[in-house]
């Protein structure tokens, strides 16, 4: 396989990760925590209204315990998740969204519509089908190469 190539590939994902067109950091958090927002607010209308629990938020990112709690813990004290200890088991800790996280969480989707919407103004509908595909053949490509790298 051609070094350039696989060099360019390279590039071209890392620059993609650098990109500022969406980006959290525009309301002020990591990318772990905005990630987090989104996540908890799809959890809660799985829960219909129920509790969402730390355990499921790190089964959802496969993430440890302690490095989930760090991240909770950072948007509790900034005011945009609240945790509490279960109804009906002392030993879980429900999350739940305040009013200023979902008030961010509409605003990060105002950015990332906007954002995406000048995307595809850019790339045009032809491209931005074929990138969608493109894309997810490199997902599949991730998820083939984590599944036989263990």
């Amino acid at each position: 396989m051609d070094d350039n190539l696989k060099f360019r590939l390279l590039t071209a994902m890392i620059g993609l990760r650098r990109m500022d067109m969406v980006h959290p950091r525009q309301i002020g958090m990591n990318m772990i925590e905005f990630y987090l927002l989104h996540l908890l607010e799809r959890l809660d209308a799985r829960t219909d209204g129920g509790e969402v629990f730390v355990s499921d938020i790190r089964a959802s990112l496969q993430m440890s315990l302690p490095a989930v709690s760090q991240q909770l813990g950072n948007l509790e004290r900034r005011g945009v998740i609240e945790r509490n200890i279960a109804k009906d088991d002392r030993r879980k800790v429900a999350v739940r969204l305040t009013e200023e996280g979902n008030r961010l969480l509409r605003e990060s989707r105002r950015e990332a519509e906007d954002g995406i919407g000048r995307i595809v103004a850019e790339l045009g509908e032809k491209d931005t089908e074929e990138l969608i595909r493109l894309l997810g053949r490199l997902r599949d490509v991730f998820r083939a190469y984590s599944k036989n790298r263990f």
